[in-house]
């Protein structure tokens, strides 16, 4: 029910509240988002996602320093309160005013006057601190419908499809019949009419206008007798969410716009593979370990494009990983029958939290003939912007989910770059950066650089007519030694089939523990170019996971901040890092996303200086919390410092 906020709104009678202190500060104790939820049969409510989060919270209003009732006696008040249970109490009260002048206003129609009317703080639009902004109780009384007038606003939608594939969807391709839900909570409305805009290229409406008839106050009216005719181009991405606006007018000489969202197909359902495609590149990721196509068919996928419109440059790659001949877990060649990896969660893509543009997908070694149990849990970042649109970066956070440890693991990305005549290729090796990269003659240029650890094992070309022609793929015994680097090649000569291989290890990964291999998928219009794109993903490496809370620590001359929190997502025990500058009271706690205390780790003076301290997934009684997003809080002084954790038990 805010333009910033993607998802459709109205489907629940909840706001939540953040609190703000007397000069329009967010204060240090309220609760943050985004919010992440359980998908859960049958509500199914909002697209979710693991990595997707809702703006939280919706609203803000003062919390600090509030006079209210005494808990010690029935008739006495006290100065000084301080909490979101002062901030929710002044939204509360301006419900009730809006109620006061409208009794007959809607939940939905509520909520949207209070957001839209707040005062905005914080990010520009509704963001994760302030939410909308602070609350305005005047602006939102002015804005709320006085009952001697019609005030008709939407509710909802129903998606027929019966002539499609009649999932109650609009999919790509399909032609669906839109019937739209209208109340009224003013006084009575007579020959109501609406007409549908929109302004998406993927969309078209072939009938743009409806009649509803009457709307007596409040009453409900559909336009099933004459729905709307929409259509969504066969190109349209899965889960492209539409803006449409209604234009509303009475018999009365009333006219209201009112807004709401389509999604077109369904993000909800996790798939086999999803395409990062929101700058200059696009790279298909998949939920078993292959990249650019589910296999090396290609049916499936669309490899690695540079630009976004141009040519594909990739044959087939994977990110492997391994310690031995007899284990190198991998799934790119089908000469070898690759299907080490097998899906264990299916890929969820979405813009919402860390990049532009977040996919997240799990899978382990099952497929393998001994297997270990190790599990990847894979993420995909990529941007829009100019200085991070060329590239993809990948990050697997590899487990043991075995009973005994799994010593000496390498971990590797390998692509098997065709960039022009995939038989006239060549490239170059910047070991400074672990980056390699291929072109061929008169072509753009693609490759991969290592982004975390900061040390590579092997930055190597991969022969094809060597070690691919004679098997249609390259042996375990090979795939080891390039990963170990016992064979490392720098030169790309003569100009031939080439593939590349970025390594690092060896890693001893105990029971339960974890450990984590960062790339990135690359394009340059050359050399320098393709060296500015890595120096670009290796600032935004990793992506933002915390919060920093008034002041803005950046401008301080010394470091005030929790530097690492490793190894995530965790399902025992987690470290955290952080740097004091000088010697300060400093707490270091963890809240739920509700903003509850859940542990105090650190309560101490501590001197300048790096410390680390652990959690151990418990709370203050001992007992083991559940999975699902916390935070961790650092404070010394009058600063604040917060990141997310991910505990998955």
């Amino acid at each position: 029910l805010h333009p910033d906020q993607s998802l459709t709104g109205g489907l629940s009678a909840v706001m939540t509240i953040g609190a703000t202190d007397i000069n329009d500060n967010i204060a240090s104790f309220s609760s943050r988002g985004p919010v992440s939820w359980e998908f859960i049969a049958p509500w199914y409510d909002y697209p979710y996602s693991p990595e997707m989060g809702l703006i939280d919270p919706d609203i803000s209003a003062p919390g600090v320093d509030i006079k209210s009732l005494s808990y010690s006696s029935d008739n006495g008040y006290v100065s000084g309160w301080n909490g979101t249970s002062m901030a929710t109490p002044h939204v509360a009260g301006a419900m009730a005013l809006i109620l006061s002048k409208n009794s007959g206003i809607a939940p939905a129609v509520m909520d949207s006057i209070l957001e839209l009317t707040s005062v905005d703080l914080g990010s520009a639009g509704k963001d994760n601190d302030f939410g909308a902004g602070r609350l305005d109780c005047y602006e939102a009384l002015l804005a709320t419908p006085n009952l001697n007038q019609p005030d008709i606003y939407y509710i909802s939608n129903i998606v027929d499809d019966a002539g499609g594939n009649n999932n109650g969807i609009l999919d790509p391709g399909e032609t669906v019949d839109l019937i739209v839900t209208l109340r009224n909570s003013g006084l009575d409305a007579t020959n109501v009419e609406a007409k549908l805009r929109e302004s998406n290229t993927y969309i078209t409406v072939a009938d743009s206008e409806a009649t509803f008839g009457d709307i007596p106050q409040g009453a409900t009216a559909d336009n099933s007798s004459n729905p709307y005719i929409v259509s969504a181009s066969p190109t349209t991405p899965e889960g492209e969410v539409v803006a449409f606006t209604l234009l509303i007018t009475c018999a009365e000489g009333d006219t209201f716009y009112r807004d709401f969202n389509l999604t077109v197909g369904n993000p909800q359902i996790p798939v086999d593979y999803y395409d990062h495609d929101i700058g200059n590149v696009r790279f298909t990721v998949t939920n078993q370990g292959i990249c650019g196509f589910m296999d090396d068919g290609q049916a499936q996928g669309s490899g690695f494009k540079y630009p976004i419109s141009g040519s594909q440059h990739l044959f087939i790659g994977s990110v492997w990983a391994g310690n031995s001949a007899s284990y190198v877990v991998n799934r790119d060649f089908s000469g070898e029958n690759a299907g080490d990896w097998e899906a264990l969660e299916g890929v969820f893509g979405d813009d919402t939290l860390y990049s532009d543009q977040d996919s997240w997908a799990k899978y382990d070694d099952a497929g393998m003939s001994s297997p270990k149990n190790l599990t990847s849990t894979q993420d995909g970042w990529a941007w829009s912007d100019v200085g991070g649109q060329d590239y993809v970066i990948m990050r697997y956070i590899f487990r043991n989910e075995g009973s005994s440890a799994i010593n000496g693991l390498y971990f590797g990305q390998f692509m098997d770059w065709d960039i022009g005549d995939a038989y006239s290729n060549t490239g170059g090796v910047d070991m400074t950066r672990h980056l390699i990269y291929m072109y061929g003659s008169g072509t753009k240029y693609a490759g991969v650089g290592l982004l975390d650890p900061s040390t590579s094992a092997n930055v190597t070309f991969v022969y094809n007519p060597d070690y691919v022609y004679p098997n249609a793929s390259i042996l375990d015994s090979d795939k080891i030694q390039f990963l170990n680097g016992s064979i490392s090649t720098q030169t790309a000569s003569p100009w031939d089939d080439w593939s590349i291989c970025v390594s690092a290890g060896p890693f001893n990964v105990g029971v339960g523990d974890s450990a984590i291999f960062a790339v990135v998928i690359l394009g340059g219009e050359g050399v320098s170019d393709i060296q500015q794109n890595y120096d670009s993903a290796q600032a935004r490496y990793p992506p933002e996971q915390g919060i920093a809370e008034q002041p803005d620590v950046s401008t301080e001359p010394r470091i005030f901040n929790i530097s690492s929190i490793y190894h995530q997502p965790f399902s025992s025990v987690v470290n955290i890092e952080y740097t004091i500058p000088k010697e300060s009271e400093v707490a270091l706690q963890v809240y739920d996303v509700s903003g509850r205390l859940i542990r105090t780790i650190i309560n101490t003076k501590q001197s300048s200086g790096i410390y680390t301290a652990t959690w151990d997934g418990k709370t203050r009684n001992g007992k083991k919390v559940t999975s699902g997003v916390y935070f961790c809080r650092l404070s010394a002084d009058d600063r604040t410092f917060t990141r997310k954790m991910l505990m998955v038990r």
